[in-house]
């Protein structure tokens, strides 16, 4: 059986009416049914590449660190 990966609007639960935001909580309920979800969002793209950097960085110290 295919299920489709869905795709929820972070910022309509940040700005929208509680009817937004309740759409927004439905489509992230479904998606446990996948387990994944594509999601819209106001970070930059410097932000996503500072952030997966230290991530990068940290994950790669030695473990007694």
């Amino acid at each position: 059986m295919s299920q489709d990966i869905l795709d929820v609007d972070l910022l309509a639960f940040e700005r929208g009416s509680s009817t937004q935001r309740q759409a927004v909580v439905d489509g992230v309920m479904r998606s446990l049914a996948t387990g994944f979800v594509y999601t819209s969002h106001d970070l930059s793209e410097d932000m996503l590449d500072t952030t997966y950097a230290m991530l990068f960085e940290f994950f790669n110290k030695p473990v007694e660190e």
